[in-house]
């Protein structure tokens, strides 16, 4: 079973999906997750570390000035969160949202691949 993880933006639904293991958030260029300060408002250059493992997601904040709140909590320790989570970047708490906030749902998704069954017959042809 294949499992993909993504953030999406709270009020506009915009997905930005996460890789396997280290995903680095902020608004710096070397970043995986490039978020545009013209767009979403009090992000760091290097914000906060999502390292995706399997059936959970491990969270450490890099310090930003700004903090990074975890359900409208200030992060102060690195944890492992689950989906549903709401993760906020620099936003206290959890505000009347609008569409610049960087508060976003951590979600995944699983499915099954199935390859098609292929007849021994069919093999003996190659």
């Amino acid at each position: 079973m294949q499992i993909v993880w993504y953030l999406e933006h709270v009020t506009t639904g915009h997905r930005f999906n996460l890789s396997y293991g280290y995903n680095l958030l902020g608004r710096h260029s070397s970043c995986s997750i490039v978020l545009d300060t013209n767009y979403y408002q009090y992000v760091s250059r290097r914000h906060v570390i999502l390292i995706v493992s399997g059936e959970s997601v491990f969270v450490r904040s890099l310090n930003p000035l700004n903090g990074t709140f975890i359900n409208g909590t200030r992060m102060v320790n690195p944890l492992t969160v689950g989906q549903g989570t709401i993760i906020s970047l620099g936003v206290e708490g959890i505000p009347e949202i609008l569409g610049h906030f960087p508060v976003f749902t951590l979600k995944k998704e699983s499915w099954r691949i199935e390859l098609p069954l292929i007849e021994m017959e069919a093999l003996k042809t190659y």
